[in-house]
């Protein structure tokens, strides 16, 4: 019996009929890749978005001003390429930037703008980075193809079968993407609400892991809509678990934390996995896909900054003294301008006694928020010129600023071969060319490293105690009780030795290069019993002292120019800054920068210098007018010297009515130089 053929003619009909529908076809194929297409750029720029937010956030870069090129940079290499051109988004270099973003040109198709919030402080830990991206379709490339061949639309009618494959693969893996994406979002989440409660506090300053754990596991879970099986944060799965470890699985999702772990034992770590079911791609045999994701977040420091704070407590000790030899004054960074509601930034703290106690002398004055728990002996403490202040309850934990990882610095310096430059030659130390334009002083350069001897200016040996002494930029660490001592001469990180300033209002800066790795500043770390300290007793009347902290270390909080490290155990006056200014206004002692002491067992003090009003328009020629230290100055018990500073008076209470007057100047809060990452949670990885 013959089989039923079809007819030769409906065989060619039918392939007439789908050469013609073809070009439709591929129409609907090319705007169904159009549309992925679309898909995996708003992916890039949403993941390149999220890693200038992260960039933005572990440099604590709040205060940067166009253009920002690292955030732009870690921007620019989450995208891989892909056609894709982004840059900074132009309207923020205008005079005042835009508060949003603004989008690109027609005549620019494939390219965007990366906006990046601008008039940032560490006082606002919210940042934004935003990506608009003007994005250019193929679909409109099918034109060209509509008027081909008979040939051509056969031969494309003959690749549906490969193309619909393709775009079956593709459809998967947005769908993992997606899923991936949702997961990476989950754990962000998690090890962000873990870590905030790895934050210290006075009762416990390793924070509680115990909560650490639990929150990591419920947030993380929270996304996917699901709940973790033990809700006790206090039951033994949170409180003692194996190896600081704790696994769920809820809805096919598998969560796991650790807490604590990391550097400082300050970190959650947070991974979550899922096997996910394959669609399309089953007819090659993957059922099921399994994804994993993963991220770290690190415990910061109370979101408080502080002008001043003494966060020792308990007992009957001082844990502020002023000597009351002048009038002096710390401030928030707003110059009194705050007089009518004092500012939350800059906050002035003594977890103890403020030691201020003679009312019928001289005051210590503190423009901003003053907070003292312990009402004794503060009689002559004043808040923008008017006394008594108010007293607080509850305390404050000390800040766990993080000192640079001192075993990656294994370059031992011996200080007596510092580089000597005489008058009017040049030399180039490290890579870096000094030169001495003096007639008569020499110039002697120091170079970051490990110091086991100690650093005397001026010392035996040196052209007098007036000569220049250059600190190249870098880390300068003082172990096995090297100390640092200064009793003359010009020193600084400045390539002249003296103070340097740029900006509106000016601040200060360094005008050298960075160190090699990276670090644009100096910061001093004091370990095993070494001491800092300042006069100018080899230099009456005279000298100067002028160090900028560094605004990037490769590990460490920035913007710290002295750490004197927990392990120190030095019980004494571990930093000491006693310049005479009382018979003449030439003497100069100024530190941008944090001056954190993180040993409870000794001391710091400060004496006054500079008089009021604050000078913000500070030039290189005329650097009056400056407080000693710009940032944050904290440690265990701090004294703080009026100084008799010539010319000191007081100010004029009253709002409206204050006057800054002319006080000994001597601590001042400043945004630019309080160190990072002042959030009490933030993503490492």
């Amino acid at each position: 019996m013959r089989g039923l053929q079809r007819p030769a003619k409906s065989r060619g009909q039918a392939m007439v009929e789908f050469a013609l529908l073809s070009g439709l076809l591929f129409l609907l194929v090319m705007g169904i890749f159009d549309f992925g297409r679309a898909i995996s750029v708003y992916i890039n720029i949403a993941e390149a978005a999220h890693e200038g937010a992260r960039q933005l956030v572990l440099r604590s870069n709040y205060a940067s001003t166009p253009p920002d090129s690292v955030i732009v940079n870690a921007t620019l290499a989450k995208i891989g390429g892909g056609g894709m051109v982004l840059t900074e988004d132009p309207c923020l270099s205008n005079l005042t930037p835009c508060t949003f973003p603004s989008v690109p040109p027609v005549t620019a198709p494939n390219t965007g703008y990366i906006w990046i919030s601008p008039n940032r402080t560490t006082g606002n830990p919210q940042v934004t980075v935003r990506v608009t991206y003007r994005f250019a379709p193929m679909t409109a490339m099918i034109s060209n193809l509509t008027g081909a061949s008979f040939i051509l639309l056969v031969i494309m009618a003959l690749s549906m079968v490969a193309i619909c494959g393709m775009l079956a693969l593709a459809i998967d893996a947005g769908r993992l993407y997606f899923q991936r994406r949702l997961m990476q979002d989950a754990v962000d989440s998690g090890a962000l609400a873990g870590a905030q409660s790895l934050v210290g506090t006075v009762a416990k300053p390793n924070g509680q892991p115990n909560y650490a754990l639990y929150y990591a596991l419920d947030d993380t879970l929270a996304v996917f809509n699901q709940n973790p099986s033990n809700n006790d944060p206090n039951s033994s799965f949170y409180t003692a678990p194996v190896n600081r470890t704790v696994t769920d699985t809820q809805g096919g999702y598998t969560v796991t934390a650790v807490a604590p772990t990391g550097y400082n034992n300050k970190q959650v770590q947070v991974t979550v996995s899922f096997n996910a079911v394959a669609t399309f791609v089953q007819v090659l045999g993957f059922r099921q896909i399994a994804i994993l994701a993963t991220a770290t977040a690190e415990a910061g420091t109370n979101a408080k900054t502080y002008a001043l704070f003494a966060y020792t407590s308990g007992g009957s000790g001082n844990t502020i003294q002023n000597d009351q030899n002048g009038y002096a004054q710390i401030d928030d960074g707003f110059d009194g301008a705050d007089v009518c509601q004092a500012s939350i930034q800059g906050l002035t703290m003594s977890n103890s006694k403020f030691h201020v106690p003679n009312p019928t002398r001289v005051s210590l004055n503190v423009n901003g928020d003053v907070t003292v728990n312990s009402a004794s002996d503060n009689h002559s403490l004043s808040s923008f010129w008017s006394s008594p202040v108010n007293f607080g309850t509850g305390l404050d934990p000390m800040p766990d600023y993080l000192t640079p990882d001192t075993s990656l610095i294994t370059t031992v310096v011996n200080p007596t071969n510092k580089a000597k430059i005489a008058p009017g030659t040049s030399g180039l130390v490290n890579g870096v060319t000094i030169t001495n334009s003096s007639s008569s002083k020499w110039v002697y350069v120091f170079t970051p490293g490990k110091y086991t001897s100690s650093i005397v200016i001026p010392t035996t040996g040196d052209n007098g105690s007036n000569s220049v002494y250059v600190f190249l930029n870098g880390v300068y660490y003082f172990t096995s009780g090297a100390n640092m001592t200064i009793t003359g001469g010009y020193v600084s990180n400045t390539s002249t030795g003296l103070p340097h300033y740029v900006g509106n209002p000016s601040i200060g800066a360094t005008d050298l290069p960075p160190a090699s790795d990276g670090t644009n500043g100096v910061e001093f770390i004091f370990d095993q019993g070494g001491t800092f300290s300042a006069d100018n007793t080899d230099l009456p009347n005279d000298g100067s002292v002028f160090f900028v902290a560094p605004h990037f270390v490769p590990t460490g909080s920035t913007n710290i120019a002295f750490f004197i490290s927990s392990t120190n155990g030095n019980n004494g006056v571990v930093w000491n800054e006693a310049l005479d200014a009382s018979s003449s206004n030439v003497p100069r002692f100024q530190v941008w920068g944090t001056v954190f002491d993180a040993d409870p067992s000794g001391s710091m003090a400060l004496t006054g210098v500079a008089t009021g009003p604050h000078n913000t328009s500070a030039t290189d020629s005329n650097s009056s007018g400056q407080y000693g230290i710009n940032g944050e100055f904290i440690g265990a018990f701090l004294q703080l010297n009026g100084g008799n500073v010539v010319g000191n008076s007081m100010g004029t209470p009253g709002c409206p009515g204050f006057t800054p007057g002319h006080p000994a100047l001597l601590v001042q809060f400043n945004s630019k130089f309080a160190p990072a990452p002042g959030v009490n949670s933030y993503l490492v990885k």
